[in-house]
């Protein structure tokens, strides 16, 4: 599968009171069930892009044993994968000192559905990308997802107001903060992006 770097994306979720659950492995960890977007930006967007990105964005944590390790919001992507469906994420998903040979080893990616349900993944090709991983679920046939293409050019416009999303990990919950997009005229969709929103932890 060949894909191109195209853009950082913002890995800090906001941290929100939520009710307790246990985890399978019968550690306990905070989760909700609502799927609803949180109030903020996504108010500004149409409807038609808002039920998009309900349906298209999660929540992934890094495990070593009961240990996590990071957080970070991914988007489900068209791929040529016959029998799983991909997230594209943050390679900050992973502590940078963690050695790459060692991901699919030890570690256990946990990714939180829209639509509540909690599964396993697994990170594909971890040393081929510098800054982000693809990871692959198997069997989400339940899982209504809207599928983003990353094959198609798109002309960014100088400082044009753009919008920054996150699911957050324990609630469940969508955000967004909005900003402007600082890409200049000559700017490629390979490279590396950068805009005024800000995420706080």
């Amino acid at each position: 599968m060949m894909m191109k770097n195209k853009r950082r994306m913002g890995v800090h979720e906001k941290q929100r009171p939520c009710k307790k659950v246990i985890r399978p492995n019968g550690t306990s960890s905070a989760r909700s069930d609502s799927s609803e977007p949180s109030p903020g930006a996504l108010s500004q967007l149409s409807e038609q892009v808002v039920s998009r990105l309900c349906r298209s964005v999660v929540s992934l944590a890094s495990f070593h044993g009961d240990t996590k390790l990071g957080e970070c919001t991914g988007i489900c992507i068209e791929t040529s994968c016959p029998d799983a469906t991909s997230f594209l994420t943050s390679r900050l998903l992973i502590p940078l000192t963690w050695p790459t040979r060692k991901i699919t080893e030890n570690l256990t990616i946990e990714v939180h559905l829209p639509n509540g349900r909690t599964v396993t993944g697994w990170i594909e090709h971890p040393g081929r990308y510098v800054d982000f991983f693809i990871v692959n679920v198997k069997d989400l046939s339940v899982f209504d997802a809207a599928r983003v293409s990353l094959d198609c050019d798109i002309q960014f416009e100088p400082y044009r107001k753009v919008a920054a999303v996150w699911r957050n990990f324990s609630s469940g919950l969508l955000g967004a903060t909005s900003g402007v997009d600082l890409a200049s005229l000559s700017a490629l969709t390979s490279e590396t992006m950068f805009s005024t929103c800000q995420i706080n932890k």
